[in-house]
């Protein structure tokens, strides 16, 4: 698809912000850090001080007290485990964050990185829940993920690999807006020397130009998104090249082809 400047500066005028943003990426984290850090041990120490009154509290219940006293110790071990749930509703949102954060630090990645050995799975694993708020919360979107060969290893620039299944991911999330049926299904496999990732969705038929442009009736989608879209096809094409994978749609699938390390096996038996 054909765009006059106007339209790209507009558009890049119009999402300038979120350039700017992704820029800080690692200063916004650095700060993020350490009121999380502070809150985390806080409520770790809180745990810690409510176990040691609620031993006392058992202990002293044990003991031989006038009934008006017991029913004040019953009372308040009452109030300590009511404590203990809300401490551990607020463990268990505090690791959900610290969780958050580490994903958008692998997003923040060193361009010098070299290439080491990553698992595909894992990797995969992590988009989902990066990403579960745009699928699930924002647009319930039903996501499955089919892994027929969940101990693999690839060797690549593991950020790198992220930018084309976050490409990927958003391109879905994208051609699913509006779909009354948005169901989308992550399948990896070994293929013919090779790793498979598919991304089938149950948005919007995609068609691929001479530049992996994605070509999209102007009824269906604004001109933002389908310049977006374009964008993000670009981007994941220009990423699998640099990794020397392949990058393809189909209808209602988004595919990546990466070359298999070879397997120890496989090795000796050579």
């Amino acid at each position: 698809m054909e765009y006059n400047k106007n339209e790209i500066k507009d558009y890049l005028i119009d999402h300038l912000n979120f350039f700017i943003v992704g820029s800080l990426l690692k200063g916004i984290i650095h700060n993020f850090n350490g009121p999380l850090q502070v809150l985390s041990m806080h409520v770790e120490l809180s745990m810690m001080d409510l176990q040691r009154e609620k031993k006392l509290l058992d202990a002293l219940v044990q003991c031989d007290i006038p009934e008006d006293v017991r029913k004040m110790v019953d009372f308040n071990i009452n109030r300590v485990e009511k404590r203990r749930s809300a401490i551990a509703t607020m463990q268990s949102a505090v690791v959900k964050i610290e969780k958050l954060v580490q994903l958008l630090t692998t997003r923040a990645w060193d361009p010098q990185a070299l290439t080491t050995p990553v698992a595909l799975a894992k990797l995969i694993e992590d988009e989902t829940v990066f990403w579960q708020g745009d699928l699930f919360f924002k647009h319930k979107v039903t996501v499955s993920v089919v892994q027929n060969d969940p101990s693999c290893i690839i060797q690549t620039i593991e950020g790198k690999a992220r930018d084309v299944f976050d490409s990927m991911m958003a391109i879905c999330i994208e051609l699913l807006r509006n779909s009354t049926n948005r169901s989308l299904t992550i399948e990896i496999k070994r293929d013919e020397g090779h790793h498979l990732v598919s991304f089938r969705h149950s948005g919007l038929d995609i068609d691929i130009g001479r530049r992996h442009e994605l070509e999209i009736s102007p009824e269906l989608v604004s001109a933002d998104t389908q310049i977006f879209m374009d964008c993000l096809a670009s981007f994941a094409e220009a990423r699998t090249h640099e990794l020397g994978w392949e990058f393809g749609t189909r209808q209602q699938e988004i595919t990546c082809k990466i070359p298999a390390t070879p397997r120890k096996s496989d090795a000796g038996s050579a």
